[in-house]
């Protein structure tokens, strides 16, 4: 009497994951301008002067006010939560670079009273009035709303005793922390990929500067002091950005980005193989993201080369 075998489960073909979809730059372009657009009458909407003598509990204008005067706080917070869930270690360099900024913005005022000692009565910088005007409670454009009673955001708190009469800490550390991203998109990216950045940086820098426009070392010489504060973030973000990418280049945001145009944009040659426009070779590799042929291999030869063996008679 035969017996037979018990029956073997055999485990279900899986299909093969589908490719992820990308947005294309136009689409996030398209988005990215529609929520300036929201933002920036928001904020508008929050700023506008209160009728003579009336006053109002802060409400849902407060969020975009705070949000801009915020904003070098949130910046430095985005990298610092971006890597406690991504584990990757790249975001939080630019927000240390942010933090650097700070002391040395203090630091370059020495570098600008030189400046302006030099050039002696050329500029308006010199004429800044060391006292602010102090606002009435209940008046002025900016008393509208506010979580934060008392501080009007032209420094970093905690930071104040290493403030600069030449540009405010808050323009300083927002310039950095978007110069850096840009840098990085601009010198290993292609020029489409920093599109929405540039929109970002010119957005809420804007918006920065006209919210702490009232600051002692700011209004009475607006356009130049917000020059400073972009030409001191660009410095410091460029010594920042020449660090890493000298040294550990795969800690750079853009090293986290996927590389390769869209798999949509490739068409097949007459050998069935994937090509660019150019003619460049991919392979689409199994998270179904295009890989161009001569990283593949330049990444086969950075491992080794295989081990030969020769045999003698």
């Amino acid at each position: 009497m035969s017996t037979k075998p018990p029956a073997t489960l055999n485990p279900g073909s899986t299909a093969p994951l589908p490719a992820p979809k990308e947005v294309p730059w136009w689409g996030a372009l398209i988005l990215a301008i529609i929520s300036a657009g929201i933002g920036v009458l928001g904020t508008a909407y929050a700023m506008r002067p209160n009728p003579a003598g009336v006053t109002t509990p802060p409400g849902i204008g407060s969020l975009f006010t705070d949000s801009i005067t915020f904003l070098p706080h949130i910046l430095i917070l985005f990298g610092i939560l971006a890597d406690i869930f991504t584990l990757q270690g790249s975001y939080s360099i630019p927000s240390l670079v942010g933090i650097c900024s700070i002391p040395l913005n203090g630091l370059l005022k020495y570098f600008w009273d030189g400046i302006a000692t030099v050039l002696a009565g050329a500029y308006e910088i010199i004429t800044t009035k060391p006292a602010p005007e102090q606002l009435q409670a209940g008046a002025g454009r900016f008393m509208r709303g506010g979580a934060v009673e008392g501080w009007d955001g032209c420094e970093i708190k905690g930071f104040e005793f290493l403030s600069s009469e030449y540009a405010p800490q808050g323009l300083v550390v927002t310039a950095t922390i978007f110069w850096y991203y840009l840098l990085d998109l601009l010198m290993n990216r292609d020029p489409l990929d920093s599109t929405v950045t540039w929109i970002a940086f010119i957005l809420f820098f804007g918006l920065q500067a006209m919210q702490l426009r009232s600051c002692a070392n700011l209004k009475d010489s607006f356009l130049i002091k917000t020059s400073i504060a972009l030409f001191e973030g660009f410095f410091i973000a460029g010594v920042g950005y020449g660090i890493v990418q000298a040294t550990i280049p795969s800690r750079l945001p853009s090293a986290l980005l996927p590389q390769g145009p869209n798999l949509s944009s490739l068409t097949k040659n007459k050998d069935g193989v994937l090509v660019d426009s150019a003619g460049h070779e991919y392979i689409v590799g199994p998270d179904g993201r295009p890989l161009a042929k001569t990283f593949l291999e330049s990444a086969a030869e950075a491992a080794g080369p295989a081990a030969q063996t020769t045999c003698s008679a």
